[in-house]
C-alpha cells in the first residue's frame, strides 16, 4: 500500500509540473505550429512511416536484413536491437507510461491526410514508438558502425512522424528517445555480459582448452599465472 501511495504521489507531482510548466506551453504551441503548418510532401512520407513501426515490425524487417545481409554482426547487431526494443517495451509501454498518465493530443487539430486509423489507446508520455526506435538504433549501430547513420537517422524521422500524425507533443517524443538510448546502451551490456559468461562455459573458452578426452587441461600461460607452471 505504501508503494501504491508513493507512486500516486509522484504521478499527481510529475502531471502538476507538466500543466504548470513553461515545457508545457511550448510543447502545446509547438503542436500547434506543426498542425497547422503545410508540408504536402511530409504529409505523404511521415503517416508512412508511423504506420511501419506500429508494433515494431518495421524494425523486425530491418533487423532481419542486417542478419542476412550483415554476416555475424549483422546477426549480433540484429538480436542486440531487438533485445533493446524488447527492454524498452516493458520500461516505457507500461510502467512509465501508466505512472505519467498524459492524454494524447487534440487530433482534431490535425489536417485529416495525416492522422493514424485511430488514436492509440495508451497514454501519450513517453513516445513508445521514438523509444523503440532509437533503442534499435544505438543498440544496433554499436555492433555494426556503418548502418550509424541510416539507423539514427530513421529513428529521428519515426519520432517526428509521431508528431506530426498527432500521435504525440515534442516533449514525449524527446522523453522518448532518451529513455530508449538509456535501453539502448543497456541491450549492449546486458548482451555483452551473458553471451560472455556463455563462452566461458563451453569446452575451449577462456578457461582452457578440452581435448577428445572432455578433460579441460589449462594452458601453459594460464597455468603459470596461476603458480603451476614450469
Amino acid at each position: 500500500m505504501r508503494l501504491v501511495g508513493t507512486a500516486r504521489a509522484l504521478r499527481r507531482a510529475i502531471n502538476r509540473r507538466l500543466r504548470r510548466s513553461r515545457l508545457r506551453r511550448l510543447d502545446h504551441r509547438l503542436f500547434r505550429a506543426v498542425a497547422r503548418g503545410e508540408h504536402p510532401v511530409a504529409d505523404r512520407v511521415l503517416p508512412w512511416f508511423s504506420r511501419a513501426t506500429d508494433w515494431s515490425v518495421g524494425w523486425c524487417a530491418v533487423a532481419g536484413g542486417l542478419a542476412v545481409a550483415g554476416g555475424g554482426r549483422g546477426r549480433r547487431a540484429a538480436l542486440e536491437g531487438l533485445t533493446a526494443i524488447a527492454l524498452t517495451s516493458v520500461t516505457v509501454n507500461h510502467p512509465v507510461k501508466v505512472l505519467a498518465r498524459r492524454q494524447r493530443p487534440d487530433r482534431a487539430l490535425v489536417p485529416t491526410i495525416r492522422r493514424t486509423a485511430s488514436q492509440p489507446g495508451s497514454w501519450s508520455f513517453p513516445s513508445g514508438h521514438t523509444a523503440s526506435a532509437f533503442a534499435f538504433a544505438i543498440a544496433a549501430s554499436r555492433r555494426l558502425p556503418v548502418m550509424t547513420p541510416p539507423l539514427y537517422a530513421i529513428a529521428a524521422t519515426v519520432g517526428v512522424s509521431r508528431i506530426h500524425v498527432g500521435a504525440h507533443y515534442p516533449s514525449d517524443v524527446l522523453a522518448g528517445a532518451v529513455l530508449g538510448t538509456a535501453a539502448g546502451l543497456a541491450a549492449t551490456k546486458l548482451l555483452d555480459r551473458l553471451l560472455s559468461v556463455d563462452r566461458d562455459d563451453r569446452p575451449g573458452g577462456s578457461g582452457g582448452a578440452t581435448p577428445r578426452g572432455g578433460r579441460r587441461v589449462s594452458s601453459p600461460k594460464l597455468a603459470r599465472s596461476r603458480g603451476r607452471g614450469p
